[in-house]
């Protein structure tokens, strides 16, 4: 843009058009013709002629613009009206997006939680089986002690024939070699 405008010539140039246009106007003359103004005067009336034969199709023109203005400010109105429609329809989409949006959030929760309730039953399950691996070697433990106990008991069990046959034998009721044959037996 131009900065330097010549804002005093400007108002000197429209302040003359002014006086010349009051002056025609009022029917006086241009004051700086210095005359009796019958130039000035045929030319307005030429210029009045001439703007009088124009302003009627104008009219015309400007009644038809008015009723293209009628019509674009109607299709105005129903653009404005299809963009609140719109508008209503996108707020509508704008609602149901959040609410999808909210109830993704709220699966996302619930896969979380169970996402967590899956680990605590796998630590569950670990634990379970950790739990059997000792109950297994708790009954075999309890297998070997008993097979200890038979094995004991058995031998307590041939101690006492054995001992009951010494005694048999000290009380004078069998033979020597039967108390050392049963002896020979026991120590084997």
């Amino acid at each position: 843009m131009n900065n330097s405008i010549d804002y005093e010539s400007k108002y000197l140039a429209y302040k003359q058009k002014y006086v010349n246009l009051k002056n025609n106007l009022v029917g006086g003359t241009n004051s700086s013709s210095g005359g009796g103004g019958g130039y000035k005067e045929r030319k307005e009336q030429e210029r009045k002629q001439k703007e009088q034969s124009v302003h009627v199709p104008v009219i015309i023109k400007n009644s038809s613009a008015a009723t293209s203005s009628s019509d674009a400010a109607t299709a105005a109105a129903a653009a404005a009206s299809e963009a609140q429609t719109a508008a209503t329809s996108s707020s509508d989409a704008a609602t149901a997006a959040r609410a999808a949006a909210s109830e993704a959030q709220k699966a996302a929760g619930a896969a979380a939680a169970a996402q967590g309730a899956a680990l605590a039953a796998q630590t569950a399950a670990g634990a379970a089986q950790a739990a059997a691996r000792a109950a297994q070697a708790a009954a075999r433990t309890a297998d070997q002690a008993i097979e200890r106990t038979v094995t004991l008991r058995d031998a307590i069990n041939r101690i006492q024939e054995r001992l009951d046959i010494l005694e048999t034998a000290a009380s004078g009721g069998g033979s020597a070699v039967a108390t050392v044959t049963n002896a020979v037996v026991f120590n084997a």
